[in-house]
């Protein structure tokens, strides 16, 4: 075999990248997979959390035959791996772990302490055994819960209003009280907001008072919309708020021509189960969280 060589990957290489990625999709992508070379060049280089050490190009021979990302979330201390791609045929399982093994050492000078693989497809059994290899263990399953067909009502409130509408540093601040271990900037929510057709008109707030106190965010997922990060802050909880913002949000979608609704629930979560349960969801694939804790030193 050909010496393999990793280095940095720049905007010049994505037209090579992007063949790789089309030729080399795994047969159970994960959500977020890119499905046009605008998608991977911001995920590579656009994306408030890309950075040059997590964006690595491996070659065979002088020719790219693997690619990964991570994006740096300094405030967690986490390494999150959103794409690894790489040619079977020219090395294979060598290539994987050569861009895992990369990856770590990039985090590692990054002063990040773990690296976290958040939506495996529970199919996908090869790189579940690769991540094992290198040391990587499940940290929880996600439930797509997915609704085809049918009609909601939408909740008559005043107080739902789009995101859009509302200053996104209120809606940084609520995200980080709701979700303090999983702090956000404005400009990841921003990037969550704008990454669909569906984020700008079926992510909402409840406001009271001039004051944010729910939202549910909408993006996409393979082309459906896919509704996430629902929260209410403490003082508003158990009136039902993320329930009428649920509502809403299908309304929207079902009006705007969605035949397919998801919305992600932890395994473990079981009032959450219930909840889209409730809207006629059903239970589909399962995706874990894989993650690698660094040893000091």
């Amino acid at each position: 075999m050909d010496k393999v060589a990793l280095r940095p990957m720049e905007p010049a290489d994505l037209r090579l990248v992007w063949q790789l990625v089309q030729d080399h999709k795994p047969e159970f992508a994960p959500p977020g997979w890119p499905v046009s070379n605008v998608e991977l060049q911001r995920l590579a280089f656009l994306h408030p959390r890309a950075c040059r050490e997590g964006s690595i190009l491996a070659e065979v021979g002088g020719e790219a035959r693997g690619a990964l990302v991570f994006h740096d979330y300094r405030e967690e201390g986490t390494a999150v791996l959103t794409l690894i791609c790489f040619d079977r045929g020219a090395g294979g399982r060598d290539l994987e772990r050569r861009l895992l093994g990369r990856a770590e050492e990039e985090a590692r000078a990054l002063g990040l302490q773990r690296l976290l693989v958040p939506e495996t497809p529970e199919e996908d059994q090869d790189f579940i055994t690769a991540a094992w290899r290198f040391g990587l263990e499940e940290r929880g399953r996600i439930v797509s819960w997915v609704r085809r067909g049918g009609a909601t009502e939408a909740p008559e409130d005043d107080h739902i209003v789009p995101i859009v509408n509302v200053p996104l540093s209120e809606i940084t601040e609520v995200f980080n009280e709701c979700f303090p271990a999983h702090p956000r900037t404005s400009d990841d929510l921003y990037a969550l907001l704008t990454q669909s057709q569906w984020g700008p008109w079926a992510s909402v707030a409840y406001v009271e008072e001039g004051r944010v106190v729910a939202f549910l965010f909408t993006t996409d997922r393979e082309g459906k919309p896919y509704m996430q990060h629902v929260g209410t802050r403490p003082e508003a909880r158990r009136r039902g708020l993320a329930l009428t913002l649920l509502k809403h949000a299908l309304h929207v979608l079902q009006e705007g021509g969605a035949a397919v609704v998801e919305c992600e629930v932890r395994e473990d979560n079981v009032a959450a189960a219930k909840l889209a349960a409730s809207f006629g969801m059903q239970p589909g694939r399962k995706r874990l969280a894989l993650v690698k804790e660094f040893a000091e030193g």
